[in-house]
C-alpha cells in the first residue's frame, strides 16, 4: 500500500494482520457498501475499531453495490467512498472487493474479530462468509444499529422531500461495544465443529482453530452470547451478562514496540495514511549522551515518578531525576523517593487547597534550580503553579492529564468522559502555562471506553497509557525542539 493512498491490498492487509497478532493485537474486519455515509455508519465504525487495534473495511466495489442494490447504486463512486472512510479516525485501511460476498478476503485475511451490523443474526450471515471466519478462527461481533439511520431510509426521505429525523441526544447513548476480548466466552461447547473450508492460495500455512466464539450485542451493556465448538485455550468462565473490567494491558518493552495508538506534535513527522502508521503511531525513542536532568513534583501515588524511574532503569529513558518535590508531607511519592535515594524536599503549601503562596513556589524554584533541573515534571501536583516558576522554566514545565485535552479538563476527567457518554478517552502529556490544562499538547494516547465501564475501569486503562506515553516525550525532548535551559 502506498503511503498516499487510502486504498489497500488484501495482502497488505494480511501482513497488517500479521504484524499486529505478533504483538499480541488485534485487527478487527468489517465490510459494507457505505454509499451515503451518515451517523449510523460512522459511530458503527467507532464502536468496531474499539474491538482490537485497528480497522480495515471491506468496500463492495461500483459493480458489486449494483449486483447488490440495483443500477441506481451506488450513488458515490468506489474511490470517493475510500476516500470519505479513511477520513474516520477510526479506519486504519480500505481494500476494494469486486465479489458479492467477502469470503475470500476472510480467507486471504484471517481477522481477528469480524463486526456487522445488528440487522444480521448468526443465522442471516452467508453461509460461506459464516464458515471462513470459523476456519480463522475469528469472533464474530455484531453491533447495534442507530435507529433511523441508514442509506435507504436516507435517499427515501431525499426523494420525497421529508425532513431529516430528530438525532437523540447522546449523552445517555451507549459509548462502545466490548472489545473483543473482554467479550463473555461460553464455557460448553455443544455444537459440532462446522464443515471445513479450503485454504486460499495466499494463505500461510497455520494450525486450525476448531472454531470461533460469537457474542452478539442486543442491549446496552448486556451481550448475549452463542457458541460454535472453540479452542479449548480460548475458553474462560464469565458471566454472560455483563462485560468484565478491562485489566490495564503491562507496558511494552522497546523490542515489541509500542502497541497502542497515540499522536505527536512535538517531533516532525510526515502525515501518512499507512495503515500501519495510523495504528502503531509510536515516538521513536532515542537516547542521548547526555542525561535529562529531571525534577518531579507531585502531590500524591507518585505512579508515574515510577513509570519515569522504571524507563530510566530499563533503558528507555536517557534521563535522571534530579530531586523529587511534593507538598504532601507524608505522600507516597516521597517516601517512594526515599526507597530510591534520590533526593526529595517537602515544602509547605499553606492554607490554600489549590494556589501555592508565593513563598512557596519561590522555594520551589530555588530547590529546582539548585539541584540543576532542566526539565519540571508534574505527576499528579494539586496546586496551580505562577511564576517565578512559570518564567524560570518556561517550556520546561510538562503535565500529563488524564483526558483527550481540550476535552475534559479540571479534575475526574475520566468520569465526566464516562458521564458525557464517549466512546473513547485518554491522556494529553502537554506544557504548563497560565491557564489550567491549556498549555500546548505534546503528545496524546487514547483508549476505548466499553460498555459497562465502571470509573475505575477507566481510570486503570488511561493510567497504564500514562505510564508509557510520558517517559516516551521526556526522552524525546530535545530533538523534539523544546528548551532544556
Amino acid at each position: 500500500m502506498s503511503q498516499d493512498s487510502w486504498i489497500t491490498t488484501a495482502e497488505a492487509v494480511r501482513d497488517f494482520r500479521d504484524q499486529l497478532d505478533a504483538e499480541g493485537r488485534k485487527l478487527v474486519f468489517t465490510n459494507g457498501c457505505f454509499d451515503l455515509l451518515h451517523a449510523g455508519h460512522v459511530r458503527y465504525l467507532r464502536q468496531a475499531r474499539a474491538l482490537g487495534d485497528g480497522l480495515v473495511v471491506a468496500l463492495n466495489s461500483d459493480a458489486s453495490v449494483r449486483a447488490l442494490k440495483g443500477e441506481a447504486r451506488p450513488i458515490n463512486h468506489q474511490e470517493d467512498r475510500a476516500e470519505i472512510l479513511m477520513a474516520l479516525q477510526s479506519v486504519n485501511g480500505v481494500v476494494i472487493f469486486d465479489d458479492p460476498r467477502v469470503t475470500k478476503l476472510i480467507e486471504i485475511i484471517r481477522p481477528h474479530v469480524y463486526a456487522k451490523g445488528g440487522d444480521y443474526t448468526l443465522e442471516t450471515l452467508d453461509a460461506g462468509e459464516r464458515e471462513a471466519l470459523i476456519k480463522a478462527g475469528s469472533t464474530i461481533c455484531l453491533l447495534p444499529l442507530v435507529p433511523g439511520r441508514s442509506t435507504t431510509n436516507t435517499i427515501g426521505r431525499m426523494r420525497a422531500g421529508e425532513d431529516a429525523p430528530v438525532p437523540a441526544p447522546p449523552k445517555n447513548t451507549p459509548p462502545v461495544a466490548a472489545a473483543a476480548d473482554d467479550a463473555p466466552v461460553p464455557v460448553s461447547v455443544p455444537l459440532p465443529a462446522a464443515a471445513s473450508v479450503p485454504a486460499p492460495e495466499l494463505e500461510p500455512t497455520a494450525p486450525e482453530p476448531a472454531a470461533a466464539a460469537v457474542a452478539v450485542l442486543q442491549e446496552p451493556g448486556k451481550v448475549v452470547t452463542q457458541s460454535i465448538p472453540l479452542p479449548l485455550s480460548e475458553i474462560r468462565k464469565t458471566n454472560t451478562q455483563s462485560i468484565p473490567p478491562v485489566e490495564p494491558r503491562k507496558p511494552a518493552t522497546v523490542t515489541q514496540g509500542i502497541p497502542r495508538v497515540i499522536t505527536t506534535t512535538i517531533a516532525p513527522r510526515e502525515e501518512t495514511l499507512s495503515i500501519q502508521s495510523r495504528a502503531t503511531g509510536a515516538v521513536p525513542l532515542s537516547p542521548r549522551v547526555l542525561p535529562l536532568r529531571i525534577g518531579v513534583l507531585g502531590s500524591g501515588q507518585g505512579t508515574n515518578f515510577e513509570a519515569i524511574q522504571r524507563a530510566i532503569d530499563d533503558g528507555r529513558l536517557n534521563a535522571e531525576i534530579a530531586v523529587v518535590i511534593s507538598d504532601v508531607e507524608g505522600s507516597r511519592l516521597l517516601a517512594k523517593a526515599r526507597e530510591s535515594g534520590l533526593s526529595r524536599v517537602f515544602v509547605d503549601p499553606g492554607p490554600n487547597a489549590r494556589v501555592l503562596p508565593i513563598e512557596a513556589q519561590e522555594e520551589i524554584y530555588e530547590q529546582l534550580k539548585a539541584h540543576e533541573v532542566q526539565v519540571v515534571v508534574l505527576t499528579g501536583f494539586m496546586r496551580v503553579i505562577k511564576d517565578p516558576l512559570l518564567s524560570g522554566y518556561k517550556d520546561r514545565i510538562v503535565n500529563i492529564h488524564p483526558s483527550l485535552l481540550p476535552k475534559f479538563k479540571g479534575k475526574a476527567a475520566w468520569v465526566q468522559a464516562l458521564e458525557e457518554g464517549e466512546v473513547e478517552t485518554g491522556c494529553t502529556v502537554h506544557l504548563v502555562n497560565a491557564e489550567v490544562d491549556g498549555g500546548r499538547v505534546l503528545a496524546q494516547a487514547k483508549v476505548p471506553i466499553h460498555i459497562g465501564d465502571t470509573a475505575d475501569d477507566v481510570f486503570y486503562r488511561i493510567q497504564a497509557e500514562e505510564h508509557l506515553l510520558l517517559p516516551e516525550v521526556l526522552n524525546n525532548w530535545r530533538e523534539s525542539g523544546l528548551p532544556v535551559g
